[in-house]
């Protein structure tokens, strides 16, 4: 039953995570632009596993803003995970503590809306929202690394439109 449930939540994570390859891979490119280190975007992209405070964080970072401005605005932006960490919560009643606040940490306005959707339908599982939620972050760490490490290589990369990823 597990493993069901974790590989059905891979596959609706699907949708996601051709959407997060390219933005992770643009973040890892303008963090490095930004001055960041390979290590750097990785463990932000791990501990923090928010794009838009990502994406923000590196311009202020790139900008010369101070940190404690930098952590404020990333925390007001990333407000609303809070919001829909608490309206799953009923669908994810009976589960550890600890298994709660992984798949709190873990939702993203896309995992929350797919898993939304999937728990008002399905019955609820936490596992089907930790197999999504852990797969999107698995790949938005890759795809992070893979444009920190090799997006130097990119010629010309506002032709295939990576400078406006998440900006605009």
């Amino acid at each position: 039953m597990f493993r069901q449930k974790f590989w059905l939540g891979m596959k609706h994570s699907l949708p996601i995570v051709l959407g997060y390859f390219p933005l992770g891979f643009a973040f890892g490119m303008m963090g490095r632009e930004a001055g960041l280190t390979v290590l750097d975007i990785v463990l932000m992209s791990t501990l923090v596993f928010a794009g838009a405070a990502q994406f923000i964080a590196v311009g202020l970072i790139g900008a010369g803003v101070d940190a404690g401005t930098i952590l404020a605005t990333t925390f007001l932006v990333n407000i609303r995970h809070l919001l829909m960490s608490t309206a799953l919560q009923p669908y994810l009643k009976g589960i550890s503590r600890t298994t709660l606040g992984l798949v709190a940490f873990q939702i993203t306005d896309e995992t929350f809306v797919v898993g939304s959707n999937y728990h008002a339908t399905q019955r609820p599982s936490h596992i089907f929202q930790l197999g999504l939620n852990m797969t999107s972050h698995a790949t938005w760490i890759a795809s992070s690394w893979l444009g920190a490490g090799i997006g130097t290589l990119v010629a010309q990369p506002e032709r295939l439109g990576l400078r406006f990823a998440l900006p605009a």
